[in-house]
């Protein structure tokens, strides 16, 4: 994920990293279990844990009282240590996180980075039902302006596109400066052993899943409600009426997991596998052609590269997308490494089109698979991040002193 690979590199270039984050694991649904510790992953590079016990609902009172737990507790444990850092990298969200960032930073002389991850809370909004977005936008003016608090207070705003750095500096109330950068999400496949690759392709064999003969199409993460899976159903029903030779297979927890079950329970192509470790993901996705990223058609997918996309393309999978316009859909219409869809019998089509003409698909995976090496490699992608660091940092300290008159 972005934050363990920018962690990680700059640790690599030789710079002291502490990364600060909640003991509840989000993805995972699980408490670590180190409460508030810091732990050394190898030299220079350390992940100081905050307490916590988490949430069972991402959209809940009680997730949010879980973001504000870790912020006070980061505020607390900050202040109590003699060293201080060059600057501070914060993700947004968690927004209560960043606010205290930005307030840390302020009060010791430390430039503060937002990285601003999703459009909170507009995102809430847009997926309200348009009879409610009126009162679900005023149920979201406190969090709006602890976002806009923290962005203003920001000395630099990141994002993974264009759009999400100018939504930022419109919070912040500014125009954008010359610190404001974008860099999309990169992304590096776990490296796992040979014994546990053949494991893993072991379990598919035994079970006669993701087999070479098939068209396996896949959708890894965490089933929210931030997806609309109905289009991929109603394909994948007419590809089983029609005796098609393509395989449906989904990863994950979360709140469309009955809905997931049931479907595949009634549609012998389609098989729902639950959470799964890195092993079997990664080899599942070395025997899949086809990666799904059904966005819902709001601003927070439509401005966004979500890095499921670039995940897929890691893996030299075609990506098929619910979107019609955005960021993702340009890159896949510029590198043709994928295509969208608007229905479930347009996905039908076209997924029958790319079974009928094989080498259209082997020509979208390669499109893939160079599109990923252009623009979503890892070291570049830090490299360009370090260099933009160095730069505000050079330019913070510089205006500290212009101001204390030295």
């Amino acid at each position: 994920m972005r934050t363990g690979l920018m962690a990680a590199a700059f640790a690599e270039a030789g710079w002291e990293v502490e990364w600060w984050t909640s003991d509840f694991d989000h993805y995972g649904s699980s408490v670590r279990g180190h409460g508030t510790s810091r732990l050394t992953v190898r030299k220079g590079y350390r992940v100081q844990y905050l307490e916590n016990q988490g949430y069972s609902s991402s959209k809940s009172l009680k997730r949010l009282r879980s973001d504000a737990k870790v912020a006070r507790d980061f505020a607390r444990v900050a202040r109590e240590r003699s060293k201080r850092p060059d600057v501070i990298i914060a993700s947004m969200p968690s927004v209560d996180l960043a606010l205290e960032s930005v307030r840390f930073g302020a009060e010791h002389a430390i430039p503060v980075i937002i990285d601003v991850r999703d459009l909170h809370p507009d995102v809430f909004v847009d997926m309200a039902p348009p009879l409610f977005r009126p009162a679900a936008d005023l149920a979201a003016s406190g969090m709006r302006r602890r976002v806009n608090r923290a962005l203003a207070g920001a000395s630099a705003i990141w994002g993974n596109t264009d759009g999400f750095v100018e939504w930022g500096c419109r919070g912040a109330g500014r125009i954008r400066s010359e610190h404001d950068r974008t860099f999309p999400i990169a992304y590096e496949p776990v490296a796992l052993t040979q014994a546990e690759l053949s494991e893993a392709h072991g379990k598919w064999d035994a079970k006669g899943l993701f087999l070479s003969e098939d068209i396996n199409v896949v959708f890894f993460g965490t089933l929210s409600k931030s997806f609309d899976f109905k289009p991929i159903f109603e394909a994948a029903r007419q590809l089983e009426a029609s005796s098609s030779r393509h395989r449906f297979y989904f990863f994950g927890h979360g709140a469309l997991e009955q809905q997931i079950s049931e479907h595949c329970a009634a549609c012998p192509n389609s098989h729902y596998l639950g959470w799964a470790p890195a092993k079997e993901l990664q080899t599942a996705m070395e025997r899949s052609h086809i990666g799904l990223a059904p966005y819902l058609p709001i601003r927070n997918y439509i401005e966004n590269l979500p890095n499921k996309s670039t995940e897929y393309m890691s893996g030299g999978l075609a990506v098929a997308t619910s979107l019609d316009r955005g960021c993702l859909v340009d890159i896949l219409q510029e590198t043709k490494a994928g295509f969208s869809y608007a229905s479930g019998d347009e996905l039908a089509q076209k997924l029958t089109h790319l079974s009928d003409t094989p080498q259209a698909l082997e020509d979208m995976r390669a499109a893939s698979r160079g599109a990923f090496a252009a623009k979503f490699d890892r070291q570049a992608q830090a490299r360009g991040m370090m260099g933009a660091i160095k730069a505000l940092i050079e330019d913070y300290r510089g205006r500290s002193r212009e101001r204390r008159g030295l």
